[in-house]
C-alpha cells in the first residue's frame, strides 16, 4: 500500500521544493484498515513508535515535529489525525490532514454533488456518518457511498499482463457509474490504495 501510494505521488505531481516521506504503522498494527478497530490499533502503534504513546520511541520512526505537515493516508475517520492534532506541541504548528476530509473538501470545491467508491460494504454507513459530522460539509451534496466488497489488500493485485487487475477496475467502475446515475458530478476514490488506478478509471 505504502509503495503504491509513493509511486503515484512522484513527480510531476510535486512542486520542486516539496519532499515526501512515507511511514507505515509498525506491528502490532494490521496490514490494512478494514474497520474502526483497525484504526484504533494502528493509531496506538504509530503513537508508540513515535514516542508519543506509552512506550519508548522507535529509532526508525519519524520525528513528527520536524515536518511542515502530516497526512494520514487512510480514507476513513481515522483516529490518528485528531490524536496527532491533540498531542503535537502547539508551538510546532504542524498541520495534520486526513485524506478523507481533504478529498471531500476538494470535491466540494469542484462543485456539484459527489459520491464515494470504497472497499468493504461496512464502510458505507461509517463514511456516511463521518460525512455528516465533518465541518463545512453539506450532507445533501453527498449522493452516497458505494462499497465494492473488495478487501483493501485486493487493490494491489495484478493481472497476468502486469497491469491493474481488470476485476478490481470493474468493481470500481460499476460503483462509480451507479453513483453517476444517481447524480454524482465527482467520484472520490475512497481508499489510498485506489490512487494509482485513477487514470485507468477515468
Amino acid at each position: 500500500m505504502t509503495s503504491d501510494l509513493q509511486s503515484s505521488l512522484e513527480a510531476p505531481y510535486l512542486a520542486p521544493d516539496v519532499v515526501l516521506h512515507f511511514y507505515t504503522a509498525p506491528r502490532p498494527a494490521p496490514p490494512s484498515i478494514n474497520g474502526p478497530a483497525d484504526g484504533v490499533i494502528s493509531t496506538t502503534a504509530v503513537l508508540n513508535s513515535c514516542g508519543l504513546g506509552m512506550e519508548g520511541r522507535d529509532d526508525a520512526a519519524p520525528q513528527l515535529s520536524d515536518y511542515h505537515a502530516i497526512v494520514v493516508a487512510c480514507f476513513s475517520p481515522h483516529p490518528l489525525a485528531p490524536a496527532l492534532r491533540e498531542i503535537l506541541p502547539v508551538h510546532a504548528r504542524v498541520p495534520v490532514l486526513g485524506i478523507f476530509e481533504s478529498a471531500i473538501h476538494c470535491a466540494l470545491q469542484l462543485g456539484g454533488n459527489f459520491g464515494i467508491v470504497t472497499t468493504g460494504r461496512k464502510w458505507e454507513g461509517i463514511l456516511q456518518n463521518a460525512i455528516e459530522s465533518t465541518a463545512g460539509v453539506v450532507k445533501e451534496r453527498c449522493i452516497g457511498v458505494r462499497g465494492t466488497g473488495l478487501a483493501v489488500l485486493e487493490l494491489g493485485e495484478e493481472d497476468d499482463s502486469d497491469g491493474p487487475n481488470d476485476r478490481v477496475l470493474g468493481f470500481l467502475l460499476d460503483g462509480s457509474l451507479e453513483l453517476i446515475s444517481a447524480g454524482a458530478d465527482t467520484i472520490i476514490l475512497g481508499c489510498a490504495g485506489m490512487s494509482w488506478r485513477c487514470k485507468a478509471l477515468e
